[in-house]
């Protein structure tokens, strides 16, 4: 009986009645809650918002006074990728179609459960391994809710699967069970060029209707000539604090757990896909792209990547997932005897059953760059180290990291870094201001116990010894006291990210 009544309700759920498709929406909720829905159960709304408004963002001038599309004259890049709305960002009008949680009808916010874009025709061509979507194509893209965007059909599913997969043409920079509808929640916004599209989840809540933890990320897709990315990529993901990875009804307990959230790209032929990794967890812990066992969603934080999905063969270049808070763009070592700055480069292969060699070189810094030891593998990772002694002061130096994988043509993929050598009196030990907020370490030197002050600024801690690998990490807010009492005399690395940017200061355990 229960299954003929679900059966109703599904018919008469596309039924296409503007007055209706609410209370519908309404009953699939209740329906989802009990644990009844699959997430393609679809509502479709006829008076849809048929097209997104293509705009162009404010004082968009470029170093030689010429116009561009990047927004405000900002680039992402892997160390500075969110884009900072504007008066041309707009809330997404998810009124198209979906499944349960629709938005009441007149919300500016459009805050929801399950629910889509209508279909939209971009106006520039976006390339997907060999397929092409935009105006030259008859295919559509659809903004989901739930963390993802899709190519010729929407999406209400919430419970993410692994890539690769036959059934989904997707780009999920993080397919979860998004729910705004939560008084605490955040929504859903985009910006629409004539040669990018920009879409961010900002401080969104989970189902059901939660807002305890809330995840912010951002997607960007381009033609691939858009200033706004790096030339030779076409997508980006960005995230800032990421908090939670499961809704109720994907058997999530207070956000975690139960069926994994989903990172990456499939393009729906069960053979072409990149998956980052799947998340289930909180925690700092990445394991692999498969995701066996799935990753924890603060290893994320204020992470961002950079590809190209623009291939005809079902191989993608290694992925560089080394831009956390030590590694970036610009690193900085500082004039004060021997100091040595020492980082972890890292990169995965996109797809399953490749392994990646890592090699790095910098000429310019000669004897005082050196490699202290490289591995290949799923995760390829390389250490080295800079040797401040006799660097010139305020002088720029390059380093070049290079990935390949043993995919079929072998493809690589090559990292610039430049290290910007600091007088002393700016390096970071002790008290360091960012924007105008003090961050302080002491005492220090220590004895393994020690304390943390952030001026009330949410910050993700790693603690990295001589070797480069992380031996402490954790997420603090204003002042904590950390216990590090299980490391060994030493000098460390304390690196501190946050929204509004990123401290590195040196710590020194004695006893």
């Amino acid at each position: 009986m229960k299954k003929i009544l679900l059966s109703i309700l599904i018919i008469f759920s596309f039924v296409a009645v503007k007055a209706q498709y609410k209370n519908y929406g309404d009953n699939l909720t209740d329906l989802k809650k009990q644990g009844k829905l699959t997430g393609k159960e679809r509502i479709y709304n006829p008076n849809a918002t048929k097209h997104l408004q293509i705009t162009k963002s404010i004082n968009q001038v470029a170093k030689n006074g010429s116009h561009n599309n990047a927004t405000m004259g900002v680039t992402s890049t892997q160390c500075n990728c969110w884009i900072p709305k504007d008066t041309s960002f707009h809330t997404v009008p998810f009124d198209g179609s979906g499944a349960s949680g629709p938005p009441t009808p007149g919300d500016p916010n459009y805050a929801n459960d399950d629910w889509s874009t209508y279909g939209i025709t971009l106006p520039f061509n976006f390339c997907l391994y060999g397929d092409t979507v935009g105006i030259d194509s008859t295919h559509q893209l659809f903004i989901n809710n739930n963390g993802n965007i899709s190519f010729g059909a929407p999406y209400s599913d919430f419970t993410a699967v692994p890539f690769p997969s036959a059934q989904y043409n997707m780009i999920a920079p993080f397919w979860g069970d998004v729910d705004t509808r939560g008084a605490g929640s955040g929504y859903v916004y985009y910006q629409l060029t004539s040669t990018h599209l920009i879409i961010q989840w900002d401080s969104v809540g989970y189902f059901m209707e939660h807002d305890d933890k809330s995840n912010t990320f951002q997607l960007i897709i381009t033609d691939g000539t858009d200033p706004l990315l790096p030339v030779g990529y076409n997508i980006s993901f960005c995230y800032g604090d990421m908090q939670w990875t499961t809704g109720d009804a994907s058997s999530g307990v207070l956000g975690f757990r139960g069926f994994p959230a989903t990172v990456g790209i499939n393009k729906g032929d069960g053979i072409n896909y990149f998956q980052l990794s799947l998340f289930d967890t909180a925690g700092t812990a990445y394991t692999n792209p498969t995701g066996t066992p799935a990753s924890g969603v603060d290893w994320l934080d204020y992470r961002s990547f950079l590809f190209n999905s623009c291939g005809t063969s079902n191989n993608l270049p290694p992925l560089s997932i080394s831009n956390d808070s030590t590694v970036c763009d610009t690193m900085n070592v500082y004039v004060v005897g021997d100091t040595l700055i020492i980082q972890r480069l890292s990169f995965i292969p996109p797809e399953a059953n490749q392994f990646t060699t890592i090699a790095a070189a910098s000429p310019d810094l000669g004897s005082n760059f050196s490699v202290i030891n490289s591995n290949s593998g799923v995760v390829a990772s390389l250490t080295f180290r800079v040797s401040s002694n006799g660097l010139t002061l305020g002088n720029y130096y390059h380093i070049t990291a290079t990935s390949t994988d043993n995919g079929t043509p072998a493809l690589s993929t090559t990292m610039n870094y430049v290290v910007h050598v600091l007088d002393s009196s700016s390096a970071v030990t002790g008290i360091k201001t960012i924007n105008d907020k003090q961050i302080s370490i002491y005492p220090n030197p220590n004895n393994g116990n020690f304390v943390i002050e952030t001026n009330n600024t949410k910050q993700f801690m790693q603690v990295y010894d001589v070797t480069g690998k992380v031996v402490l990490s954790q997420t603090i807010t204003g002042k904590a006291t950390i216990d590090a009492s299980n490391l060994s005399e030493g000098v460390y690395n304390v690196s501190l990210t946050s929204s509004k940017g990123v401290v590195n200061k040196r710590l020194v355990i004695v006893r």
